[in-house]
């Protein structure tokens, strides 16, 4: 291409600047000017790729991350549905056993199961959650 890119100059200076003494030194500067920009353009292409590519990375790991959550979401709704299927039975139990107190039985036990939904709520859900986005957000800021 060097050549090509050579002549091509040469005659391109024949032709507009015929009188000219300094050719070679003209010729020998619009050559590194148009390797440079040839350089420049590629490396724009490429970095422009390694985005792309990196997108899709990212992509696939908020993807990989979401269906973790999913799991853990079915699996703490299986528990919680056992939970409250366990705690009914107490409740019941309790129920029978305190005859005039059962109303406070019942209030009591549901405070307690409420308290127990929203610890594993938070402490497993909310917070992977928050995970995801704090790597996301620490991606974008590199």
């Amino acid at each position: 291409m060097s050549r090509i890119l050579h002549q091509t100059l040469m005659d391109y200076l024949d032709i507009t600047e015929p009188d000219t003494k300094h050719k070679d030194i003209i010729v020998k500067h619009l050559e590194n000017d148009i390797t440079r920009e040839i350089i420049n353009e590629n490396i724009e292409e490429i970095q422009i790729r390694e985005k792309q590519a990196f997108k899709k990375t990212i992509l696939k790991e908020k993807l990989q991350s979401a269906k973790e959550v999913a799991i853990i979401a079915i699996i703490v709704g299986f528990f919680v549905g056992l939970l409250v299927n366990q705690i009914t039975e107490i409740i019941a139990w309790g129920k029978s056993q305190m005859g005039e107190f059962a109303g406070v039985f019942t209030g009591i036990s549901s405070i307690v199961i409420l308290l127990l939904i929203f610890a594993a709520y938070k402490y497993w859900f909310v917070d992977k959650i928050s995970n995801i986005l704090n790597e996301d957000k620490d991606k974008n800021n590199e």
